[in-house]
């Protein structure tokens, strides 16, 4: 298998206190299929980076609730 390694970089854009936006690239959301309302999962890993994991294909697109650092849960 080879891997290949793309760099890309965005400005981040804060939405209001303690929320923050960034983009995805087209190209990796059309090829992991990400559709608007989608739940992504974040890893936060011990060297400090995060891993952005795409919505696993299960047919079933609705939100699942969970809690975050940022809402208290």
């Amino acid at each position: 298998m080879v891997v290949v390694t793309v760099t890309v970089h965005y400005k981040v854009q804060e939405l209001k206190e303690g929320q923050y936006l960034i983009n995805l690239p087209k190209i990796w959301a059309r090829t992991h299929k990400v559709a608007k309302g989608d739940i992504l999962e974040l890893q936060i890993l011990s060297d400090g980076s995060l891993r952005i994991v795409p919505p696993k294909d299960t047919g079933d697109r609705s939100p699942v609730p969970s809690s975050s650092p940022n809402d208290g849960g």
